[in-house]
């Protein structure tokens, strides 16, 4: 699992990697730039997900279609809008630099505290790195306006 947060043009998302209860890795990138269409594509739920991920866009650089997973989300932005995947809906999230905050994973029930209590997007994925198990490791952060990684560890 993991936690991705969003709030105020930037998207933040911690690191690690676990299966069951184990840490696989503390150094896990749960984004893909530049694919499909999309200036930035990340994932939450299983890690057999985010590698099935990878390997749909290695497969299908081009592609505009996009892969349906029964147990993990997508966040997409393109244009400097914000897009969802669930089951298989996908709909439009964010369009203002003035949104409150959204949060996806295991810790988004700390880290939607945590932004509501007034930290960012980057603080509350520490907050949960700080309280849940399947989040940890460092941040990055994805600056929505720049199109860029900003990694702050």
């Amino acid at each position: 699992m993991t936690t991705i947060t969003l709030k105020h043009g930037k998207i933040a998302m911690d690191t690690q990697m676990s299966n069951c209860n184990t840490v696989a890795t503390y150094q896990c990138k749960k984004y893909l730039l530049n694919v499909g269409g999309y200036d930035f594509v990340a994932i939450t739920g299983t890690f057999v997900d985010l590698f099935k991920l990878e390997k749909f866009f290695v497969d299908n650089k081009d592609s505009t279609e996009l892969p349906e997973f029964e147990e993990s989300t997508l966040i997409l932005v393109k244009d400097g809008k914000v897009f969802i995947l669930e089951c298989g809906m996908k709909f439009e999230l964010w369009k203002n630099a003035d949104f409150e905050g959204a949060a996806w994973g295991s810790g988004m029930d700390v880290a939607k505290g945590a932004m509501y209590a007034g930290f960012n997007a980057e603080e509350a994925v520490r907050a949960a790195i700080h309280y849940d198990f399947y989040t940890g490791g460092n941040v990055d952060i994805y600056d929505i306006e720049a199109k860029k990684i900003i990694t702050n560890n």
